[in-house]
């Protein structure tokens, strides 16, 4: 049986929600890949003013912005922004620092195997995964948002490598 008072309070607080992203400034990174751009189309339905996307493959980006043009998402006019530049980059601090973002979501991992085939690979994995997630989070407690939200994958339960490890931290 349906418990219709949780229905109302969880209806209430949708409604809070959806008013509250309606009007909010959103930072995604690592919006361009399959995770980060699946988020982006279920927020675009909530219709932030500003989506500002932030993620190293351009291509990606392009076929993000391709995607949502195709399917009307952006048709309420949104200020939609794409960068394709590293989150540790000094590109993207002045990214940060140019609108006060009222929601910032990180996407933004190295992952599946391919990372650890050799002593690069795994450096580079380690200064996104790790050092990323750190200046993230550093610059969020210097200009806090009002929601940040930041996922890592199953591969970061009991993990059983140096990519599994670093989503951990």
């Amino acid at each position: 049986m349906i418990n219709k008072k949780f229905i109302k309070i969880s209806f209430k607080e949708d409604l809070k929600l959806i008013k509250n992203i309606s009007i909010s400034n959103c930072l995604i990174i690592g919006g361009a890949g399959t995770i980060g751009s699946n988020y982006i189309k279920e927020l675009i339905k909530l219709q932030p003013k500003k989506i500002v996307v932030v993620d190293i493959n351009e291509n990606g980006l392009v076929e993000l912005t391709r995607d949502l043009r195709s399917s009307n998402l952006l048709d309420y006019n949104p200020e939609y922004i794409t960068y394709p530049v590293n989150l540790l980059s000094e590109t993207f601090d002045k990214i940060f620092w140019s609108k006060k973002f009222d929601l910032v979501a990180n996407f933004a991992a190295h992952k599946h195997v391919r990372s650890e085939k050799d002593k690069i690979s795994i450096e580079a994995l380690i200064k996104n995964n790790i050092y990323g997630a750190i200046k993230l989070l550093e610059l969020c407690l210097i200009r806090p948002p009002k929601y940040f939200f930041s996922v890592s994958t199953d591969k970061a339960a009991n993990p059983v490598n140096i990519m599994g490890a670093s989503k951990s931290l």
